[in-house]
């Protein structure tokens, strides 16, 4: 198998909407949503995730750019439309009323909002920070014996590297602000 078809896929399958798609799900099945309240959550979260692809494709045609944003420069206007976004999403988020649930949303808020500030300056990798994030949710959710997922991360490092898409620098600076909103999100749970 060709190495660039193979790192296009890794890529691909761990794109920051779907992983942020899968945590979602499974965030609203750990925090106790159920019956009617996790199908009117699935059916949100699923619009969510379109409305974001649909804007994404939008803006990243008009920066005649790629669906990466691979420009830094072209990044910054989509990340802040992507701000007001996940806003609105934290105001609906609220209605479920479940605390648990608006403040693990508020975290991708404030990592957002982090991100698009950090991106008018610098490039880092929305794949790794994303991605980062979501393997520290899923090993502080369902503990230790879920540690093999981290094996995702070099992976998907190694893809972004070999598609040119990032630099090493890039992608390690994706995977620190992940830790840095981790560690600030732990600090906000204790708070």
């Amino acid at each position: 198998m060709n190495l660039r078809i193979l790192a296009s896929f890794i890529s691909w399958l761990f794109e920051p909407m779907i992983v942020l798609f899968v945590l979602c799900m499974l965030a609203g099945w750990h925090y106790g949503l159920t019956g009617w309240a996790m199908s009117t959550y699935s059916v949100y979260v699923s619009v969510f995730t379109i409305l974001i692809g649909v804007t994404r494709y939008i803006l990243a045609k008009r920066s005649k750019t790629n669906w990466d944003l691979s420009d830094r420069k072209k990044r910054v206007m989509p990340l802040f439309v992507l701000t007001g976004i996940f806003c609105a999403n934290l105001a609906v988020i609220n209605l479920f009323g479940i605390d648990s649930l608006v403040r693990y949303f508020g975290l991708w808020l404030v990592s957002i909002i982090g991100f698009s500030v950090l991106t008018t300056r610098i490039k880092i990798s929305g794949h790794l920070s994303v991605l980062t994030m979501a393997v520290a949710t899923i090993i502080a959710w369902y503990g230790i014996w879920t540690a093999p997922i981290l094996v995702i991360i070099p992976l998907v490092s190694w893809s972004r590297i070999a598609l040119g898409r990032h630099t090493q620098v890039e992608v390690v600076g994706g995977i620190m602000y992940a830790v840095l909103m981790v560690l600030l999100g732990n600090a906000w749970a204790v708070w």
